[in-house]
């Protein structure tokens, strides 16, 4: 059997996602494991959420009412505050084109349905990356 265990128990997760389903068993299996996790069920919120908790990593939905993920990731990426946050699109699109899309600005993609062993081993990887860029960049 595999562990999943993360590499740092302190990150603070924004979840948005708009399938409380979804939304409640990742935000359960990530407090699990030490992490603090918010919640947010549209993009709209996820906004003014990333700006007030500044999180370390955003789990982004593609799907959503009102605004789309692509258009909160872009609008992130436009703020000062919020553009060097680590986002890991997870979305049940699994075309090239919207995965080509999604990484042009995040820093994963991952599909739905998946499992929490890999979405761990991908929140790890992407703050091994962030954590690795925010030393090169102050060498």
């Amino acid at each position: 059997m595999i562990s999943i265990t993360t590499d740092q128990p302190t990150w603070r997760i924004l979840v948005v996602e708009d399938e409380p389903i979804i939304s409640g068993a990742v935000e359960r299996a990530l407090r699990s494991l030490g992490h603090t996790v918010i919640v947010a069920e549209d993009g709209t919120t996820a906004l003014h959420t990333a700006h007030v908790e500044l999180p370390d990593v955003i789990l982004l939905d593609v799907n959503m009412p009102g605004r789309d993920g692509f258009e909160v990731l872009d609008a992130l990426k436009e703020s000062s505050s919020t553009r060097d946050i680590a986002v890991i699109m997870v979305t049940a699109q699994r075309s090239e084109g919207y995965i080509v899309a999604g990484l042009r600005q995040a820093d994963d993609y991952i599909t739905k349905p998946f499992s929490m062993g890999e979405l761990v081993a991908r929140l790890n990887a992407v703050m091994r990356r962030a954590g690795n860029h925010a030393r090169a960049s102050h060498a």
